[in-house]
């Protein structure tokens, strides 16, 4: 009886041992492992993307002031105008849904007192009316600004430059962001006698936004136009760009 409770003794001795050696290799073996590699050295650098694109979209406000001592009168000469305008739009080929209201207010407008400025009397009642107009083609602007002063568009505006596929546009400035990173990365590599190798992260930094180049019109542009000389309009070009940052290890 004693010989057997010796035997397994032993036996539960011996097990207990392998399992514990076990532990104890596999956290070694662990360890080396994580040790090898946080150990491995990177490389971090920024990539940048640009392109240069023409706009193929813009919107353009178009403004109608009206004055008169009676509002009524005064708001029914302005929608008179507007109303002329609008019609002369769509015969350009502006669609009606590409024709919207961006600002709408109608006013008094006061004389004071030489004497005494708190006492003022109503002399006048103003009304703007300012549409935006969405051009799907370009080259139309000129002419719808040119159509506007000529059917009673009296105040100046501004243009606004576009493009219709900026998604598109950015996921090319990306790839050229990519190149751009990678290039650094060798060169880095190059100069330190090391070779890198597949990257070990990559992130895009913040997002974009839709460029967008501003122009105007003034008064002596509506000038040309009522003497029926065309309006030049210079679109330019507009930049997209991409940003990341990307981690390569060697």
């Amino acid at each position: 009886m004693k010989q057997l409770v010796k035997r397994v003794v032993t036996i539960v001795t011996v097990l207990t041992l392998v399992v514990y050696g076990s532990i104890i290799a596999t956290g070694v073996l662990n360890t080396n492992v994580d040790a090898s590699e946080s150990s491995k050295s990177t490389i971090n650098v920024t990539g940048k993307g640009a392109i240069q694109v023409a706009p193929d979209m813009a919107y353009v406000t178009l403004g109608v002031r009206t004055e008169n001592k009676d509002p009524k009168v005064a708001q029914e000469e302005n929608s008179k105008k507007m109303n002329q305008v609008i019609d002369a739009l769509k015969k350009l080929g502006i669609d009606q849904k590409d024709i919207k209201t961006s600002n709408f207010n109608i006013y008094p407008e006061y004389i004071y007192d030489k004497n005494d400025y708190s006492v003022r009397s109503i002399d006048r009642y103003v009304v703007n009316h300012n549409l935006e107009i969405t051009v799907r083609d370009i080259t139309k602007v000129g002419n719808i600004i040119d159509t506007g002063v000529k059917f009673g568009v009296n105040m100046a505006n501004s243009i606004r430059f576009t493009i219709s596929n900026p998604d598109e546009v950015y996921q090319q400035a990306l790839v050229e962001a990519i190149k751009n990173a990678e290039g650094k990365a060798k060169t880095i590599a190059s100069t330190l006698s090391v070779k890198v190798s597949k990257p070990k992260s990559v992130t895009e930094q913040g997002s974009y936004n839709i460029p967008i180049a501003y122009s105007s019109y003034d008064k002596v542009a509506m000038e040309r136009a009522e003497m029926s000389v065309p309006m030049p309009v210079e679109t330019g070009e507009l930049e997209i760009v991409a940003h990341i940052n990307v981690v390569y290890e060697y």
